[in-house]
């Protein structure tokens, strides 16, 4: 017998070669494109009520957040803390006190996203009780999958602040283009601020004299494991919306006297929780 060489694999059938067994390079990308295809629509197809649930990160309870300037903030886990003077005690001044009917200006309240109607009915009746102000709760913003699309920042899981207000005025244009009005909403989703990108998350934030967003992520015990506690809640909400009040219909400076909802800096829910209820 002589030497035998294989000459590659032989024809069966009608003339088709014996295939080697295992997918081809082009069927492997074309399984990958189609799983990446699927992953994709169901992202953009699950509504951000439902979403938030799941990427709300459970802060732990003493987790530290801050309050100066325009905004209050946290210090995130995995997050760098902000510059020590950024955190310099803010000068005492003494604050004016406002009188019921003042201001003449008209504040509008609106959420982003669902929220309770109740609510925001009970707020608007305390700050019309308290101070005499014009107060309206607008319709809701609905959160809808192109809206939260662009105020939702995948890599870090949370809303962003100036997206939210920028959603917020586009919902509401009357209110927004009119330069008498406060526009202030509320939502339950967990925001960070983009300016800032290394503090962990806001409280609130304040935008060109006039708009201002609160979440009410971090206020919620439910978010930290605990009980629900509603009125804590709607307290904790009351205290952080008087505080914008106080600066954008007012005017009033920060304080460093606890007895006051404009003491700053607010550097967690201690701090919240002790400061006062009045200017």
């Amino acid at each position: 017998m002589g030497n035998r060489v294989w000459q590659g694999p032989r024809a069966v059938g009608r003339g088709h070669p014996v295939r080697a067994s295992g997918m081809s390079f082009v069927e492997y990308l074309v399984i990958l494109l189609l799983v990446g295809l699927g992953v994709w629509a169901l992202l953009s197809w699950w509504p951000w009520e439902r979403w938030s649930r799941h990427v709300l990160p459970p802060p732990p309870p003493r987790e530290q957040a801050g309050d100066q300037g325009q905004a209050a903030r946290g210090q995130g886990q995995g997050h760098p803390q902000p510059p020590a003077q950024a955190l310099a005690p803010v000068p005492a001044q003494p604050a004016a006190q406002p009188r019921a009917g003042q201001d003449k200006r008209k504040v509008y309240f609106t959420t982003l996203g669902k929220l309770p109607s109740s609510t925001m009915d009970r707020l608007a009746a305390y700050y019309r009780d308290k101070y005499g102000l014009q107060i309206e709760v607008l319709p809701e913003v609905e959160m809808d999958r192109e809206t939260f699309r662009g105020a939702f920042d995948a890599s870090r899981r949370q809303l962003i602040g100036e997206e939210l207000i920028s959603v917020m005025r586009r919902h509401h244009p009357a209110q927004a283009d009119d330069p008498d009005a406060i526009l202030i909403g509320i939502t339950r989703g967990d925001m960070y601020l983009r300016f800032r990108p290394d503090w962990g998350w806001a409280f609130a934030m304040r935008r060109e004299g006039r708009f201002a967003v609160v979440s009410t992520a971090r206020m919620d015990p439910r978010n930290f494991g605990e009980p629900p506690d509603p009125e804590l809640l709607q307290t904790r909400l009351q205290k952080v919306l008087s505080k914008q009040i106080g600066a954008l219909v007012f005017h009033l400076p920060e304080s460093q006297d606890k007895r006051s909802v404009m003491f700053s800096p607010i550097l967690g829910l201690d701090d919240l929780d002790s400061i006062g209820e009045d200017f």
